[in-house]
């Protein structure tokens, strides 16, 4: 399997993972960004202050299970037993250095113009 694409080999997917001890709980700040939580051994007991109807409050989670925490979201994770959980930001939107949003749809529209010019349909590059 090609890693050119990834930001980190599956080999080190371990170096992700978080590690609780017995007895030991763990606060997760708050981010900008959503995050995922997935439980990879032991279970969790996982406490959110996330605001949503329904979405905060205390949940268990088994190895294979995960709890979306969304922007803003606080949390502390405590372990049954010894514990360990991967803690995945998604993905952030990409931005062209040095273009501006108005030159970017500038550019859609000149393609735009250009296609309906000639008559040929021309991949727009926004």
């Amino acid at each position: 399997m090609s890693t050119a694409l990834m930001s980190f080999s599956q080999a080190d997917a371990a170096a992700w993972s978080v590690a609780l001890p017995a007895g030991t709980a763990r606060r997760i700040a708050p981010a900008r960004h959503a995050r995922w939580l997935a439980v990879t051994e032991g279970q969790v007991w996982l406490t959110t202050d996330d605001a949503r109807p329904g979405a905060g409050g205390d949940i268990w989670l088994s190895p294979g299970e995960g709890h979306a925490l969304g922007a803003g979201v606080e949390a502390v994770v405590e372990g049954r037993a010894a514990a360990v959980f991967q803690l995945v930001e998604a993905p952030q939107p990409r931005t062209v250095p040095g273009r501006s949003a108005w030159q970017r749809l500038g550019g859609a529209l000149e393609a735009s113009r250009r296609s309906l010019q000639f008559g040929a349909i021309a991949p727009t590059c926004v």
